[in-house]
């Protein structure tokens, strides 16, 4: 029976993966025939309004603000080119396509990294990974988080393949610009150019990304600046049951707030610090010799950490940390538990806030818990893993 399975492995996964597909897109087929995706809806109506040389900021949109930097609404302007309805299935197919494509790339960045996975293994992960509810969460709202994701993994590939061809550089520098112009999370990684001495792509990326704003208009930009900015990380009040920030953790401990959010943003800034000294360390030391891998390790890292350092982390946006996830479980994919409580925690959720009060609060940080033993387990493995070679 053993022999069978491991012969028609990744007939098994291709199968699976199929079904796990399916019925997602019978999910949001229903979902996009029964009402606008909230999200979507406030990206369609702020650029409408954008076009029309407006602020912004100054409506919600069917009762919900607009919180982003003016710099995505140029790349959301061809959506309002058609009705609201037909704009969202266009948007979601794309979004959904979005994590095959992040996982694709995901396999060809570990590829150049000397890290390989099997493809029944990988389709099964991509299965997995469909499933879970930071996924979802992000395909029922409308969000951009996977298309961003998407770019990311996309620019670190290519960035990584200019090495061979000077092409990819380019390629690389324009699909993280958009990425960073969508949603600022790549951003965060900025540091590990810099420490890479890659002052161009640095530089590049900021002017691009200021460039995105601009286009976005000047008096978008500041407003958003003086008003909007400061109103979401001055954020005090106490979290929904949805949000996994480590804000929230510290205010489920009850710790006060004034005094939650410095000692939140200083862990945070804390591990991020030792991520980029980790990484500065071995990058000036002569003997290590595949400094690729050390910064694929440490974006992966880095990206994971964002996902629940901001002022507020929505459970959508944890997608930011599959990267490493995705690297976690091929590291353990011969630890059937790590691989099911990992699974576990990210597919569970609290449908209401009546199930979420029936729990102590500090279980409501599940996910947030979890993000960080995988991001201080990849950081003892790789020191063990340089120390090793």
């Amino acid at each position: 029976m053993l022999k069978i399975a491991k012969k028609y492995s990744l007939h098994i996964s291709l199968v699976f993966f199929l079904l796990s597909l399916l019925q997602i897109l019978f999910n949001m087929t229903a979902v996009l025939g029964q009402r606008e995706l909230i999200d979507f809806s406030v990206y369609y109506g702020a650029t409408k309004v954008f076009m029309e040389g407006q602020n912004v900021y100054a409506q919600l949109y069917g009762g919900v603000p607009f919180n982003y930097p003016p710099s995505i609404l140029p790349f959301l302007v061809p959506f309002t080119l058609l009705p609201l309805r037909i704009s969202q299935i266009l948007f979601t197919i794309i979004s959904f396509s979005s994590l095959a494509v992040s996982f694709y790339y995901l396999k060809k960045v570990l590829h150049t990294i000397q890290i390989e996975i099997a493809r029944p293994f990988f389709f099964i992960l991509l299965a997995f990974a469909y499933q879970t509810f930071p996924v979802k969460f992000t395909l029922v709202l409308g969000q951009i988080n996977l298309i961003v994701l998407a770019l990311t993994i996309a620019s670190i590939y290519y960035y990584l393949a200019s090495e061979k061809y000077d092409k990819n550089y380019y390629l690389s520098l324009i699909l993280f610009s958009i990425a960073s112009c969508l949603k600022v999370f790549p951003l965060y990684l900025l540091t590990l150019f810099f420490i890479r001495k890659d002052y161009r792509f640095f530089i590049l990326s900021l002017v691009m990304f200021g460039l995105g704003n601009i286009i976005g208009g000047t008096t978008n930009l500041m407003f958003f600046m003086t008003n909007v900015y400061p109103s979401l990380t001055n954020l005090l009040s106490y979290p929904n049951f949805y949000d996994q920030s480590l804000f929230a953790l510290g205010m489920r401990l009850q710790i006060p707030a004034l005094i939650a959010k410095p000692i939140t943003s200083v862990l945070a800034l804390f591990i991020q610090l030792a991520i980029l000294l980790h990484y500065k360390r071995n990058f000036h030391d002569e003997k290590v010799k595949n400094l690729n891998y050390i910064f694929v390790i440490c974006a992966f890292l880095i990206l994971a950490l964002s996902s629940i350092s901001g002022p507020f982390s929505w459970q959508h946006h944890l997608v930011f940390a599959y990267p490493l996830i995705f690297l976690f479980a091929i590291q353990y994919k011969n630890n059937i538990v790590a691989l099911l409580v990992t699974w576990l925690f990210l597919t569970l959720h609290f449908r209401n806030d009546h199930l979420a009060s029936l729990f102590p609060p500090i279980l409501l940080s599940y996910q947030t818990f979890l993000i960080l033993f995988i991001v201080i387990k990849c950081i003892h493995d790789t020191n063990k893993k340089i120390i090793k070679d």
